[in-house]
């Protein structure tokens, strides 16, 4: 019994710190973490939406940070009003697809404590963007051998236009 009591007296600050721990807001996009502005959410989504750099096809994507992650049924509710989670990124963070319809009276409500641009250097490695390519990427002519990955289904033909 003395065992038990000692045992649990030496992890019970352990458990309770565990549980006490502030949530780390450092989202990891390309190279390095950054942490997200927070803010008046409703004013941010109006400075974000007429930005034609976030539109396509008839949505905006944006970077969106929750206070917690979203259960299930938060994921359903979110899709219910407009916003597709597309991709997770550390911490609380997704690519999201969001509707032009989207009432952003939600978006208090539904946890949200950052959305943002999606910056394009985020987008590639800090190797490429200084020129440096590795060797196994170098081809003939000065061409050079990468991956190109999209968020969502797209034709051959409406990636061919992306990247021209």
């Amino acid at each position: 019994m003395i065992r038990i009591l000692l045992i649990l007296l030496i992890l019970l600050p352990t458990i309770v710190g565990a549980q006490t721990l502030k949530p780390n807001y450092r989202v990891h996009v390309s190279d390095s973490p950054i942490t997200l502005e927070v803010g008046d959410i409703q004013s941010k989504w109006n400075a974000l939406k007429p930005d034609p750099t976030v539109f396509f096809n008839e949505h905006v994507y944006a970077l969106i940070q929750f206070d917690s992650i979203p259960t299930s049924a938060q994921k359903v509710e979110l899709n219910e009003l407009g916003i597709n989670l597309l991709n997770y990124i550390p911490n609380y963070a997704w690519i999201a697809e969001i509707s032009l319809n989207f009432d952003p009276t939600h978006l208090t409500r539904l946890s949200i404590r950052s959305i943002t641009k999606i910056d394009p250097l985020w987008k590639q490695s800090t190797d490429l963007r200084e020129g440096t390519v590795p060797d196994h990427a170098q081809l003939e002519g000065n061409k050079v051998l990468c991956d190109v990955n999209f968020l969502m289904e797209l034709t051959s033909e409406a990636q061919s236009a992306l990247l021209a």
